[in-house]
């Protein structure tokens, strides 16, 4: 028997349902919250991105107005939408406060590759919280987005950064020498990427 064109039109439906509730925000794990960056949230984005380690990773000059228009830019951006790159705010629950920023971008759809990105305040280094909200987007990635490799970048110089990819499971698969000319020196970018399986794999 032949479905009605309503009965299909109601699965499609459905169907979209289902994908934004899979993909339904924030993140949360043990001890952060991950969501979209309100306007509440400046005074926290400015205290943890002035520093200038943590300036030349961000999308954003750390002044009130250039978060405000960071915050409007990613305000309509949403994982179901494939966006080439979308923020999170990483919220302490304990503090309730934001004390840093996870991103992911879908590169290419088609073949469902992605890239994910993050900073986090200095004074919350060596602490776990990175690598717990590093993993938390992996696994947002892979199973809630349908990626099927994810990489991410690091400056060599930046090595706390490159060694959490490599704590939760990434591989190294590029090493750009010189690939790029910033503050008088020569500066070299690493490549990391996981698949879907190995992060299946790592979590058995």
């Amino acid at each position: 028997m032949t479905e009605s064109p309503a009965t299909e039109k109601n699965k499609k439906v459905e169907s979209c349902n289902l994908k934004y509730m899979k993909m339904k925000l924030p993140i949360e794990t043990d001890r952060l919250i991950m969501r979209k960056p309100r306007e509440t949230d400046i005074q926290d984005i400015i205290e943890y991105s002035s520093d200038t380690l943590i300036a030349e990773e961000v999308d954003w000059e750390p002044t009130e107005e250039g978060i405000r228009e960071y915050i409007e830019k990613q305000r309509d951006l949403y994982p179901e939408d494939d966006p080439e790159w979308l923020d999170l705010a990483i919220e302490l629950k304990k503090e309730h406060k934001v004390i840093g920023t996870i991103g992911i971008g879908v590169t290419s759809r088609e073949h469902r590759q992605g890239i994910i990105g993050y900073a986090l305040g200095i004074k919350y280094h060596r602490q776990g919280y990175a690598t717990e909200a590093a993993r938390a987007i992996l696994e947002f990635g892979f199973t809630s987005m349908d990626l099927h490799r994810i990489i991410a970048k690091s400056d060599e110089k930046n090595t706390r950064s490159w060694e959490l990819m490599e704590r939760i499971g990434m591989r190294r698969e590029a090493h750009f020498k010189h690939s790029r000319f910033q503050e008088g020196e020569w500066r070299t970018k690493l490549v990391y990427a996981l698949l879907a399986d190995e992060w299946e794999n790592l979590n058995q």
